[in-house]
């Protein structure tokens, strides 16, 4: 799961979105920070996130539709 998908999966909590990805909250803080240099300081306001989110939800939606190979 991309650690976008796992913080929209988890509202945004940061304590469950480093337990689902494995990580120590330290490292989640530090791939947030990368997407926050490559998409912007606003990519978790209101308007952004629901765009962002949608486009999370659909990659993944194509994936599974898409299925195996």
């Amino acid at each position: 799961m991309s650690t976008v998908a796992a913080y929209f999966a988890h509202s945004g909590n940061l304590s469950r979105t480093a337990h689902a990805l494995h990580v120590h909250t330290n490292t989640l803080l530090k791939r947030l920070d990368r997407i926050t240099a490559l998409l912007g300081d606003d990519w978790r306001s209101a308007d952004s996130a629901l765009g962002l989110h949608l486009a999370v939800r659909l990659h993944q939606l194509r994936a599974v539709l898409e299925g195996p190979g």
